[in-house]
């Protein structure tokens, strides 16, 4: 089928990567799901951002966002408070715990870089 199953084999892809990083984070002994990833290096690099700003910062939908976030507050790795000027404005940061994490996890973030990277120049036409 070639190109025409292009988006089924891309979408494959993606499951086997989420997989495999699954099972990183088990031989690591950290409880942390991959689909977490983007959300808390995005908390991580901005220190504090509201919801509204993550979601559209990862073309989320609201709902989905605020879904990661509940979990990640109930592992204790991130602090959601209400925005001082907009009450309406849920904003979050990460907590000791979850700064904590990131610092553990780095070096994993980092193999994983360089393995996606060598993958990608084995990978380019010669």
């Amino acid at each position: 089928m070639g190109t025409l199953a292009l988006g089924t084999r891309i979408k494959n892809l993606g499951e086997l990567l989420m997989k495999d990083m699954t099972r990183v984070y088990r031989e690591q002994g950290v409880e942390f799901e991959p689909r977490w990833f983007t959300f808390f290096q995005l908390i991580l690099y901005k220190k504090e951002i509201s919801v509204t700003e993550i979601a559209n910062d990862l073309k989320q939908t609201h709902p989905a966002v605020v879904q990661v976030i509940n979990i990640l507050e109930k592992k204790g790795l991130v602090i959601t408070t209400k925005d001082k000027g907009d009450k309406r404005k849920r904003l979050v940061r990460l907590s000791r715990k979850g700064k904590k994490l990131a610092d553990e996890l780095e070096p994993v973030w980092l193999k994983v870089k360089d393995a996606a990277l060598e993958l990608l120049m084995e990978s380019e036409p010669g």
